[in-house]
């Protein structure tokens, strides 16, 4: 028997990506730090970081943000751990709900019994 799959926000698949670049910008201010700056610290091309920024605005309905790239980011910005937690919350909320209500998120089935 399948599990209920967890509810998925509207940015299901493609990331948080507003609330996502709202905690980026905030490590970019404390840091001061430009977009170039990212891009050299995170490993991520300049056009990626770029689209990504211009995501949040509605321009770029092309960007994909994956849980790789918010570890790139996360990495580059020293977030460290609990930056990382953050930056994974606002980029994918639908991954916190599941883990607090322990939903299976993938479609094959699990056993509590198992867990």
């Amino acid at each position: 028997m399948a599990q209920k799959l967890p509810e998925q926000s509207p940015a299901y698949k493609r990331g948080n990506t507003i609330a996502f670049v709202r905690v980026v910008k905030h490590y970019l201010a404390k840091y001061d730090w430009s977009q170039k700056d990212l891009a050299v610290n995170s490993g991520m091309s300049e056009s990626m970081i770029s689209r990504m920024f211009h995501n949040v605005n509605g321009k770029g309905d092309t960007f994909y943000l994956t849980p790789e790239m918010v570890m790139k980011i996360a990495i580059g910005v020293m977030a460290g751990w609990e930056g990382y937690i953050q930056l994974m919350e606002a980029a994918f909320p639908e991954y916190t709900s599941a883990l607090k209500n322990r939903e299976n998120y993938c479609t094959m089935t699990s056993r509590e019994e198992d867990i």
